[in-house]
């Protein structure tokens, strides 16, 4: 009798009450009980190492190309469900097997699907195989929800920025993911930058993924819209608060999150935007609804002329906001800076401003500064080690020039980003400023601004607005993005009687 052995665990073998190897002998006992030494040939072992919940196994699917061919006469198993632990894969798969001639057994079980009757206990332990896979899926969920409930990491990928605790029983920071975590969120939250622009400044400056690939959009996002660096866990629609240590703040968060969705609708209103990408999106909000505002373009004069337009009036959602030239609106905006820091008490307190932003920069920058000399080192090590792999042989050179060149690019990369970080490390003192140099900027600034193309224009905007309310047709509120002093006035008007639609 030729047989073949299909054994199957669905986790590592220390925990399995029955490993693959034990299964094997009980298998070998029986034969030898049932047909002696010599009354059978063992053809092949199959062994697998996945769930029994699906059918997409290697072994399983050597198996039945063999049984096929008719390599074997005879299956067994230790148990039915080691062959699958779902009905309606089991009996189908039996079937199988005897239309090729080959015969199933179980050890554990005593039935042969050569016989009606056996075939009905097969299918009955079928049934009792399902019932124990439901069970065993409904505790685990109810076991990680309670786990949950407390706060206690549940599993699963982790992510960036964290580690498995020693003990198994958590989540811990690991710094030197943890600083790109807090770099991400900062930029994003200020509304200047994108998660395309990001993963572009992050894998410049040689800033890659835990996997060794650069980082993408998509995972860019993920990390924004993550609860877990807030301190917090999701447990499918609800929140808990987590017992793992927050990387962020909750005002960060929070920031990050407003941007996202003010992001989102302002994609919204994309569709009816027909003219180049205007300014103030992102910034401009209207004060009736609330709604973002967006660019749209209109016909005056027979000539195509730029406006803003309330998110809510074209979704017809009861908005009434007048459209507004957008120009106009950018260049009383940008009027209005120009006057704001052409003030020597403006100028003084932006001094102020830069000297504490500098101060708080200090440990940033030399955090980061650790991290690539950290990642440079380990760079170079990998790189050392695909060369003596190259010269004893054991790599293909195909293989190993694509993966050397790609750590050349981040090498050179984060030697770059540690030349910036010397230079503004060296560069954390500001000399006093006098009102000539203030003047001289500013003329720099408005033939640069005249002079730069859209997206840098935009880009440099958002670094000097934080938000405009728009109130009518001809009046708005822009909030500047400089430092105030304690109770002062935190907004600016302008009231644009000559901006006309």
């Amino acid at each position: 009798m030729r047989v073949a052995f299909y054994t199957r665990i669905s986790t590592d073998e220390d925990r399995q009450k029955y490993s693959l190897d034990a299964q094997r002998d009980r298998l070998e006992a029986f034969c030898k009980g049932v047909y002696g030494d010599a009354g059978y040939t063992l053809v092949e072992v199959f062994r697998d190492t996945e769930s029994g919940a699906h059918l997409n196994r290697p072994a399983l699917t050597r198996m039945l190309a063999d049984a096929e061919a008719g390599r074997f006469d005879e299956l067994i198993v230790f148990r039915v469900d080691r062959l699958s632990r779902k009905l309606n894969d089991l009996g189908p798969m039996v079937e199988r097997l005897t239309k090729w001639g080959v015969a199933f057994r179980s050890v554990s079980e005593s039935f042969d699907t050569a016989s009606p009757s056996g075939r009905a206990m097969m299918q009955l332990l079928g049934v009792f195989g399902e019932l124990e896979r439901e069970t065993i899926i409904e505790r685990t969920i109810v076991g990680m929800e309670r786990k949950a409930k407390t706060g206690v990491w549940v599993g699963g990928t982790v992510p960036y920025g964290y580690r498995i605790r020693e003990d198994k029983k958590g989540i811990v920071i690991h710094e030197d993911e943890a600083f790109i975590v807090r770099r991400v969120f900062a930029r994003y939250a200020t509304g200047a930058v994108g998660v395309r622009s990001l993963r572009d400044e992050l894998t410049a400056d040689g800033h890659w993924k835990r996997t060794g690939r650069p980082w993408d959009a998509r995972c860019l996002l993920h990390m924004l819209r993550n609860p877990v660096y807030v301190g917090k866990l999701r447990w499918k629609t609800e929140m808990h608060q987590g017992t793992h240590e927050a990387i962020v703040s909750a005002e960060l968060f929070a920031r990050a999150g407003a941007v996202l969705r003010a992001r989102a609708d302002d994609l919204k209103g994309r569709q009816w935007h027909t003219g180049s990408e205007r300014l103030a999106t992102g910034l401009i909000y209207c004060s009736g609804c609330g709604r973002s505002m967006v660019g749209v373009s209109g016909i005056r004069n027979g000539r195509k002329t730029p406006y803003y337009a309330c998110n809510g009036r074209l979704t017809k959602s009861g908005c009434r906001m007048d459209y507004i030239r957008a120009d106009l609106l950018e260049g009383q905006i940008i009027a209005g800076f120009q006057d704001l820091f052409r003030t020597r008490e403006m100028v003084e307190r932006v001094w102020r401003e830069a000297q504490r932003l500098l101060a708080r920069e200090r440990p940033e920058i030399e955090a980061e500064a650790g991290k690539v000399e950290r990642d440079l080192a380990r760079a170079e090590e990998q790189l050392e080690k695909y060369f003596l792999a190259f010269e004893d042989g054991t790599m293909k050179p195909d293989d190993c020039a694509s993966r050397v060149e790609s750590l050349k690019r981040q090498i050179e990369a984060l030697m770059d980003r540690r030349a910036v970080l010397a230079r503004q490390s060296e560069r954390l003192s500001l000399p006093a400023l006098d009102l000539d140099e203030v003047a001289r900027l500013l003329a720099d600034f408005e033939r640069g601004f005249e002079s730069e193309r859209n997206a840098e224009r935009k880009h440099l905007l958002h670094r000097l607005v934080k938000e405009v309310r728009v109130q009518s047709r001809d009046t708005a509120e822009v909030w500047y993005a400089f430092p105030q002093p304690v109770g002062a006035a935190q907004a600016r008007v302008w009231q644009g009687a000559s901006v006309r639609v």
